[in-house]
């Protein structure tokens, strides 16, 4: 995050994911002032919801 590099792309088809819990406190930098904090694992054919604070 942050970077104003070019950057490749890798496309992937993914098995599991990781849900998380985040908020969008973000410094003058730019950089995340909290952690994100690991909640569980999903397997990917599992509905995401995405919540905004």
């Amino acid at each position: 995050m942050g970077s104003r590099d070019v950057l490749d792309v890798a496309l992937v088809r993914p098995e599991l994911v990781a849900e998380v819990s985040a908020d969008r406190a973000v410094d003058r930098g730019g950089v995340l002032r909290h952690p994100m904090r690991f909640k569980r694992l999903a397997e990917c054919g599992r509905a995401v919801v995405i919540r905004s604070a």
